[in-house]
């Protein structure tokens, strides 16, 4: 059965050193397609402490997504399934020059959990995507985009907007947040895959997420 509200996928707008965001390039890129049997609605989320959760906050609540599959970069050369979202962030300005304000002990939320699961299957979505090794495999191999699961998403706007949607909402849907690697990293040396071959491969990771979405593969964590 297909789920009634489409598979919601952001990313972020330009920030600091990144002048250029492929996430929200991406992101923006797959809005209006229809992937894994779903719809997939494509949303850009600005780099700021005080909007980007409001933004994301406003897309969920009028679009009722059946799931959330958040993007950002980092600077690595494979791509990162962040299994946690942390209740911590560092004081870094963001696009406004501002950093977030009066954070007790760099919590986000001082009445939340110290962090939440992704309440998508990471492991099992890790295992589908490497079945598909025209596109994708461990890290490391060339030509071809390594994906992995990682332990945290940082302590920055990636960090703040996937902990604040699973503390709020993952009783409700599958949340996944993926890092991807920022274009400075194909201005490498030696890249071992090319920035098309990353963009084949973030259709091929939004198909997958939909299809687990439909099948109904949500891992049921709660806070822990």
């Amino acid at each position: 059965m297909t789920p009634r509200g489409p598979l919601l996928v952001t990313g972020f707008d330009a920030f600091a050193n990144v002048e250029r965001n492929v996430s929200g390039e991406l992101a923006a890129a797959h809005d209006g397609r229809w992937l894994g049997g779903m719809s997939v609605v494509g949303r850009r989320l600005r780099v700021s402490w005080t909007s980007a959760w409001e933004e994301l906050r406003t897309h969920i609540d009028s679009l009722h997504p059946a799931g959330i599959l958040m993007l950002g970069v980092a600077y690595s050369p494979f791509v990162r399934l962040e299994v946690l979202a942390m209740n911590a962030a560092f004081p870094e300005a963001d696009v406004e020059g501002a950093v977030p304000a009066d954070l007790a002990l760099r919590r986000i939320d001082p009445s939340a959990a110290a962090g939440y699961w992704s309440t998508l299957d990471l492991d099992h979505l890790e295992r589908r995507l490497r079945d598909n090794d025209a596109i994708w495999a461990a890290p490391g191999t060339a030509g071809r985009v390594g994906v992995t699961r990682w332990a945290g998403a940082g302590s920055y706007l990636c960090n703040f907007v996937y902990f604040c949607a699973l503390r709020d909402f993952s009783v409700q849907l599958p949340i996944a947040f993926v890092h991807i690697p920022s274009v400075e990293y194909f201005a490498t040396k030696e890249p071992l895959f090319l920035e098309s071959n990353l963009t084949e491969a973030v259709s091929s990771l939004v198909e997958n997420v939909a299809q687990m979405i439909r099948a109904g593969e949500r891992d049921g964590c709660a806070a822990r």
